[in-house]
């Protein structure tokens, strides 16, 4: 709530809410001392001197001096009040702002973790994509082979029985795979007949 007074007719006194009043749930518009300055004639008559010096020059128990000082000390009294709510309520926000912030830090790297991991992700499928293509591109020729598999093992089969009746002894293969033997990189082993009946 600002302290300024509004303007006044001359000759009247001004008239505002009391701040002390307003404190004790009173808003009424009260009438105030007029104060232009601090020199002689700049402020009410009926302001004691005493008042506008700080600390007031006589303090021999008189009402005048006495009163000034009990003034001045309870107004300073006010303000260091509103000043320690403020600074508590001031700290109060700022351990609320460090702990937001606290926590979003916290948020943020777990975050850029949560990145890495999805580009090392990325990374590996890409890898994966490009396996995936060059066997994609090679399909049109695997599935012409294996296409032929059939037609290549009756015609071996037929010049082998030719090679027979000739007198010939053709060393047959068996083609069997075998996963125990394959590492996944080489081409699987293949058995020819003559190891197999050494077995």
């Amino acid at each position: 709530m600002s302290l300024a007074i509004p303007f006044h007719p001359k000759g009247q006194p001004p008239k505002a809410q009391c701040p002390r009043c307003v404190e004790n749930g009173n808003s009424e518009v009260k009438s105030f001392y007029p104060i232009r300055g601090l020199q002689d004639g700049e402020f009410d008559e009926q302001i004691p001197k005493e008042w506008l010096r700080c600390p007031p020059i006589k303090l021999d128990g008189g009402i005048p001096g006495m009163e000034a000082l009990r003034f001045q000390y309870m107004n300073i009294s006010r303000y260091a009040i509103r000043v320690t709510k403020h600074w508590k309520s001031s700290a109060a926000k700022q351990r609320a702002m460090e702990a937001a912030y606290g926590k979003e830090r916290k948020q943020r790297r777990q975050i850029q973790n949560e990145v890495l991991d999805l580009k090392s992700k990325i990374e590996e499928l890409e890898k994966c994509e490009a396996q995936l293509a060059k066997w994609e591109s090679r399909k049109p020729v695997i599935n012409h082979y294996l296409g032929i598999v059939g037609d290549m093992a009756k015609e071996i089969k037929t010049l082998r029985d030719q090679l027979s009746e000739l007198g010939y002894g053709a060393v047959g293969q068996d083609f069997t795979f075998d996963m125990a033997s394959w590492d996944g990189d080489r081409a699987p082993r293949i058995h020819d007949n003559a190891e197999l009946q050494g077995m």
